[in-house]
């Protein structure tokens, strides 16, 4: 046999190494940079969390003019339109020191690192739920809860609860970065974000007769349930008036009246936007009654109040809850500013309103950086000889206080010549008589309260031709109640002055109850640390005592509006 290497065999050797050499060579291109992108999204997340771990444990930042502070967050800022040497093939970690969740160098922001992506790669597209790009973006993380917050590079909150970061090598490697407002965040190599941004609103038609509402510019927008037509459908009839706004927007695909139904409207699966309690859909009815809300206007053009999105009651529809109109609703204006106004000159409606399960609803496509024109118009202007009353709680159109606490009332009028008459439910004394008419006006003692319970206050002008109200919500009364072997304590939740009394060696079981609103139980005394909210079940033994003594429980408990109560047991071991 012969046992040499034919030339052949030579010859298949180096044709097979050679062939594997090119196509490996040939690959190693792609192969990098797919590593590239890779790697610049994974830096990213990085950073991202980065943003987020920091706001956990603050540390002082230098500012620009050389003192130290706390942030008020940290966050990343991401630019799709940058030239020059700080380009889109980088993205800047700051340092939010004035709280407004953007990236605002003027503001005294701090930038902790400029990021370089990798060789090749750019941030080539900012989509927000909607399927809307936007040009550039913040991830802001604030001190000291680390809440989510997404804003444009003007300081406005995105539509939505997400924002897709795109990063491209080249014209066909992307990495997918999606960040949403729960703190999620997501890596991967397809889009979580597929919808198209083409939102061009429906075509116009014609508005019922009483409506003000333009026949074309009449559509508002959210990222869940698309457009709303403050047209109303067929029946909506929406009016803009001086005080008020009433009547109901739909969805833009409304269903027909069936037959036999009297007029009645059926809605898709969003129902209908009500934005007073007198004017819903049929078969509804007014409810006012049993629940007073509206949309107010404050005869400028400022909106505020709440709206109903949903189905009626005992509709099938899902029924999505309130939607405020105006910070102040819920005096949340310091760190979530918006409100919804209409230009006095324009007619056009601009802002945002706010639904706890569906976000933001957008009335104007000038706030959102969207490409395609939309937004709410009405023919209403303000009037200055309009006659107008608009009251306030605190200086807010709604309020929550703690229980037993006061509401200062406050009252602007406009055009009215006759005395106001002041009303509350249930009956308040502090505010049931006539009242003036003048520009700015406080009830004497500037006070209501101090309030157990929650109350309405209403005030009625010119016999009833103009009328507002505020709701002021009372927080539950706080308590804490503490017992050894089911025994009462001391004040406040028990009378007992005298020690609960036991057998030596022996324990007592301590219980304890709290009020819904609690947000904390601490042990003082001769016990310590955290204990269980709202508990009455289960207990925790005092431990035996072999010698007769006697000694004091303490239960100091905080609820949510700060309030902090304490309540106390003694045991004597005997």
């Amino acid at each position: 046999m012969n046992k040499g290497v034919t030339t052949i065999e030579i010859l298949v050797v180096i044709t097979i190494t050679v062939v594997t050499t090119a196509v490996a060579l040939y690959s190693y291109p792609n192969f990098r940079q797919r590593v590239q992108a890779e790697r610049a999204a994974r830096e990213l997340v990085i950073k991202i969390r980065m943003a987020q771990q920091r706001t956990l444990s603050p540390k002082q930042v230098r500012k620009p003019d050389g003192t130290l502070a706390i942030p008020r967050g940290f966050g990343i800022y991401l630019d799709t339109s940058l030239t020059g040497n700080t380009s889109n093939t980088s993205y800047i970690f700051f340092a939010d020191m004035d709280g407004n969740n953007f990236f605002n160098i003027a503001g005294g922001d701090v930038v902790i690192e400029t990021v370089l992506l990798s060789a090749g790669v750019k941030v080539a597209e900012l989509k927000i739920s909607s399927g809307l790009t936007i040009g550039a973006a913040n991830i802001v993380y604030t001190v000291p809860f680390s809440q989510t917050k997404i804003y444009d590079s003007g300081g406005t909150a995105i539509s939505g609860d997400s924002l897709q970061v795109k990063l491209l090598q080249g014209t066909d490697i992307a990495r997918f970065v999606t960040v949403r407002t729960t703190g999620l965040v997501i890596l991967g190599t397809a889009p979580q974000i597929t919808v198209v941004g083409d939102i061009t609103p429906p075509g116009g038609g014609d508005c019922p007769g009483i409506s003000n509402i333009h026949l074309t510019d009449r559509w508002a927008w959210n990222d869940i349930l698309g457009w709303i037509d403050f047209c109303g459908g067929t029946n909506g009839n929406v009016l803009v008036a001086p005080d008020k706004i009433t009547g109901y927007a739909t969805s833009s695909s409304i269903i027909a009246p069936a037959a036999g139904e009297g007029g009645a409207v059926a809605f898709d699966s969003f129902g209908a936007m009500v934005l007073d309690c007198s004017t819903p859909p049929m078969p509804a009815g007014n409810y006012c009654g049993t629940s007073n809300h509206g949309v107010k206007n404050d005869g400028s053009g400022v909106l505020s109040g709440w709206a109903w999105l949903g189905g009626g009651p005992g509709s099938p529809e899902a029924s999505y809850g309130w939607v405020s109109f105006n910070c102040s609703n819920r005096n949340t204006c310091s760190s979530v500013p918006y409100q919804v106004t209409i230009d006095p000159t324009t007619g056009d409606f601009h802002g945002f309103a706010w639904n706890d399960i569906v976000g933001w609803i957008s009335f104007n496509s000038q706030e959102t950086g969207s490409t395609f024109a939309y937004k709410v118009n009405t023919i209403w202007r303000p009037s200055f000889s309009q006659k107008i009353v608009n009251l306030k709680a605190n200086g807010a159109d709604g309020l929550t206080i703690p229980y037993n606490t006061s509401a200062i009332l406050t009252w602007t009028s406009q055009a009215l010549t006759v005395t106001c008459t002041a009303a509350s439910t249930p009956l308040n004394q502090c505010w049931n008589s006539p009242v003036s008419t003048s520009t700015q006006n406080f009830i004497p003692g500037t006070k209501c309260g101090e309030l157990t319970q929650t109350t309405t206050f209403n005030i009625s002008c010119d016999s009833g031709a103009v009328s507002d109200f505020v709701t002021v919500n009372v927080l539950p009364q706080p308590f804490v109640n503490i017992k050894a072997d089911g025994l009462e304590g001391g004040p406040p939740s028990g009378t007992r002055t005298d020690p609960v009394v036991i057998f030596l060696n022996t324990s007592a079981t301590l219980t304890w109850l709290s009020s819904t609103g609690t947000v904390s139980c601490l042990a003082a005394g001769n016990w310590s640390g955290s204990k269980v909210l709202n508990n009455n079940t289960t207990g925790q033994l005092t431990g035996p005592q072999p010698a007769a003594t006697t000694t004091t429980y303490y239960l100091d408990c905080a609820s949510s509006d700060g309030t902090t109560i304490r309540d106390w047991v003694k045991v004597r071991w005997q």
